[in-house]
């Protein structure tokens, strides 16, 4: 069934909410299952409440985030390709190498999301879900990195509204190809 899957779309225009989201969670699963297929099953959700997976590659570890309303000021449905960082690991080369590759592919921005340990610590003791900052593009995460600990959402949003699995799963691969060779 995984070939019928490849042109699944990960959201139609006038479905009701219930079969957006389920619609969106099948793409998610069939995406995580052709994008790392050694690890089954690979479905997770954060700490803040989002269903992410991994997948491995030459330079470490890249988080696949599934945000089917948006997340923070950015429209959705969305995925995400994020590297998590502490903002002192956070080198001039990767974020251009972030900044070249959304100005290389549609739909694609820089993004950030941090809060502070306090108000983490807060929200978990009175039960509430966290609210998490979001920054957009190298000069907002450049101006908060000095008094941030670290971004547990940085790397590349991406739209996938009218995409189908296969061609985010061709859209991943360039990415990680690209970040690939610029790091070798």
């Amino acid at each position: 069934m995984r070939k019928e899957l490849d042109n699944w779309s990960l959201s139609v225009e006038g479905e009701t909410i219930q079969e957006s989201l389920s619609r969106f969670l099948i793409a998610v699963d069939e995406l995580r299952a052709c994008l790392n297929p050694q690890k089954y099953p690979n479905l997770e959700i954060s700490d803040e409440g989002y269903l992410w997976f991994n997948i491995l590659s030459p330079l470490g570890t890249f988080e696949i985030l599934a945000f089917p309303y948006g997340f923070g000021h950015f429209p959705g449905p969305a995925l995400a390709i994020s590297f998590p960082h502490k903002p002192e690991n956070l080198t001039k080369d990767f974020l251009e190498t972030l900044c070249d590759l959304s100005l290389a592919f549609p739909n694609l921005s820089v993004f950030a999301a941090y809060a502070p340990l306090q108000q983490i610590l807060k929200a978990y003791s009175e039960n509430k879900l966290l609210e998490l900052y979001t920054l957009e593009g190298k000069e907002e995460i450049h101006a908060i990195s000095s008094q941030v600990e670290f971004f547990p959402y940085f790397g590349l949003y991406v739209l996938v509204e009218n995409r189908n699995v296969s061609s985010i799963e061709k859209l991943i691969k360039e990415i990680m190809g690209y970040f690939n060779k610029a790091f070798k």
